[in-house]
């Protein structure tokens, strides 16, 4: 339907995210809500409290109508 979803399972976790293949840092744009995508790379990083990230999920949009 064109839209991102994520879900983090650790209460306390923020989930960030780019939208343009850029790594993902505490001041990217905060997971609240589906993301409307069209296509492109979609990263996503959890950051606890202290501003420490996870790993980087990355995640490839084939063009969406």
């Amino acid at each position: 339907n064109g839209q991102l979803q994520a879900r983090v399972l650790y209460p306390g976790l923020q989930v960030r995210y780019t939208t343009n293949g850029s790594e993902p840092s505490a001041s990217s744009s905060l997971y609240q809500s589906p993301v409307k995508v069209t296509g492109g790379t979609i990263k996503l990083k959890a950051f606890n409290s202290k501003g420490r990230g996870s790993a980087t999920v990355e995640v490839a949009v084939a063009g969406v109508q």
